[in-house]
């Protein structure tokens, strides 16, 4: 045989073996990032296994959430939802009661109630949105009132009307705090200034501002049913840090007593400019003490039936330390609020 032959032959065996040792590399290879020459079997550590993950569950949502009425009013709500090609079907289920029934006619992404009554009080007004996607439900709780709500509002805080005290936690003699009133730069006009200095060892500070003029007294006006409190913030100088959070709770005081709501309603105004704020049907379930006296076994706290003492509403700004800051100095926080609103609702 010529020796061209033999090189031949031996080049072309050799370019067999490369084709079958890719061939098998690649083969080897295909396990998704395993072992060599294992499938990967990592996912059967994951609460999923090894199945595809499930589809994305639609969502809906109904706005608003928890209104308040006066009865003869109407009312309309509205869904937003990702349910595709979705189709409705409102109903309603009054107080007391596990049975939703279908409203007739209510097959749109909006429902109105021409005129609410009392029995609407309490009521939920459910929809369920249904599509390609699956099924979502939303609903929102109906508060009606027999009279129309006790206004309460300030503008303009004027000297002397507002009164603020601190409350730190843990406790803390001599936190620098203030307030101010700028006769520029509201919503329009003059506004109210609060800020804070907070030091690093301190968790929690919460500036509670009431107003003197904004008094509901239960004994001459009515037993409260709920309240509703709104507000313009202005986020005027924050620390840039991601260990604290700030936001705006409304806040009551009685006989002595300072009052809030949980913490997770809290409002807050991330950037510079003015941005409205609500908060919809507080009962009296719905705050807490935090600070003055004690309350009694069995007494009411906050009272806000027929024979409950005067009230004070106002704004609280609250400032959290959520880990250990790694700030050189104590941040400051300053935020400012204007057109100040409570609206007392009764039975």
């Amino acid at each position: 045989m010529k020796p061209e032959n033999i090189l031949s032959r031996a080049a072309r065996a050799l370019m067999h073996g490369g084709i079958v040792a890719l061939g098998l590399a690649s083969i080897v290879g295909s396990g998704g990032g395993g072992a060599i020459g294992f499938p990967d079997t990592s996912c059967l550590n994951t609460p999923q296994g090894c199945l595809p993950p499930p589809p994305a569950q639609p969502t809906a949502s109904v706005s608003p959430q928890r209104p308040i009425i006066q009865v003869g009013m109407p009312l309309h709500f509205d869904v937003i939802t990702d349910v595709s090609a979705p189709s409705y079907q409102w109903c309603r289920q009054p107080s007391g009661t596990t049975v939703c029934t279908d409203i007739a006619g209510a097959n749109g992404p909006g429902y109105t109630l021409a005129a609410a009554n009392l029995g609407d009080d309490g009521a939920i007004f459910l929809v369920t949105v249904s599509g390609n996607n699956g099924v979502a439900k939303a609903g929102s709780f109906v508060a009606v009132s027999s009279m129309p709500g006790v206004v309460l509002t300030d503008t303009e805080f004027a000297a002397g009307v507002w009164s603020l005290t601190a409350v730190a936690n843990p406790p803390l003699d001599g936190l620098s705090f203030s307030a101010s009133r700028p006769v520029t730069g509201g919503n329009p006009g003059p506004y109210r200034l609060l800020s804070v200095d907070l030091p690093r060892e301190v968790r929690t500070v919460t500036l509670l501002d009431t107003n003197a003029a904004a008094v509901y007294n239960p004994a001459t006006q009515g037993a409260i049913y709920v309240i509703e409190f709104s507000l313009d913030c202005n986020n005027i100088a924050v620390a840039r840090d991601p260990y604290y959070v700030n936001y705006w709770l409304p806040t009551l005081e009685q006989s002595g007593r300072r009052f809030l709501p949980d913490r997770n309603a809290g409002a807050s105004c991330f950037s510079p400019g003015w941005n409205t704020r609500g908060w919809l049907g507080f009962e009296a379930l719905g705050f807490k003490l935090v600070d003055g006296p004690a309350c009694g076994a069995g007494e009411a706290c906050p009272d806000f039936s027929a024979t409950g003492l005067p009230i004070r509403l106002g704004l609280a700004y609250n400032v959290e330390l959520r880990a250990v800051s790694l700030s050189a100095s104590a941040p400051h926080f300053e935020q400012g609020f204007d057109n100040f609103k409570a609206t007392v609702w009764r039975h």
